[in-house]
């Protein structure tokens, strides 16, 4: 009897330690499960934090590239006043250039009417000298002859 039951303790203790071994192992893969889990997790986070750091990073260039855009159509509303003002002016001074070029004309055909008619009236007023002076000279050339006849 004391040998089995000393063969019983070393099966009951083999058991015990096929037990424990396969507790022990059983431990082992949930603890090395465990870690990869985490592992994941923490690469998961790391990836999360990464996306929100890009994500906040284009956040604050597209809001940079929207301020821009709200500052050049200012600059582009502003110009375009400008440009309506300043083809406002150049349109009434085009106006005004027209309107006096065409004052000018019209003196310059004024002013040669003018010319004109006092041309003729010179040349009236030379014919009738001119006749007047003939007129005597023929006088004075015929009144000896009319006081001979």
């Amino acid at each position: 009897m004391d040998f089995s039951i000393m063969v019983y303790a070393v099966i009951a203790l083999v058991g015990v330690a096929i037990g424990w071994l396969f507790a022990s192992y059983q431990h082992a893969q949930q603890k090395a499960e465990q870690l990869a889990e985490r592992e994941e997790m923490v690469a998961e986070l790391s990836a999360a934090k990464q996306q929100i750091t890009q994500s906040e990073h284009w956040r604050a260039e597209c809001e940079l590239l929207n301020n821009e855009v709200r500052s050049l159509q200012s600059i582009n509303t502003s110009l375009e006043a400008d440009l309506r003002e300043v083809t406002t002016r150049m349109e009434a001074a085009q106006q005004h250039a027209d309107d006096k070029i065409r004052q000018m004309i019209n003196s310059e055909q004024r002013l040669s009417e003018q010319f004109e008619n006092l041309a003729n009236r010179i040349f009236e007023h030379s014919n009738r000298r001119v006749d007047e002076q003939n007129r005597q000279s023929l006088n004075s050339l015929l009144s000896p002859l009319r006081e001979q006849l």
